[in-house]
């Protein structure tokens, strides 16, 4: 079985998450950025889906 971690597409999926309005400095964001490669996975490991505006 094959590692792959991957770059998380942080502009494609911050601008939906329901956290977007935090700074990135507060808690879940900061663990997000501190997590830039993840396994298996474009997507940021606090991401939650919220509406786009």
């Amino acid at each position: 079985m094959e590692i792959d971690y991957q770059e998380v597409y942080f502009n494609d999926y911050c601008k939906t998450c329901i956290y977007k309005n935090k700074d990135e400095r507060e808690e879940p964001c900061n663990e997000c950025i501190e997590q830039p490669y993840v396994l298996n996975s474009h997507v940021p490991i606090n991401y939650k889906k919220g509406e786009k505006r």
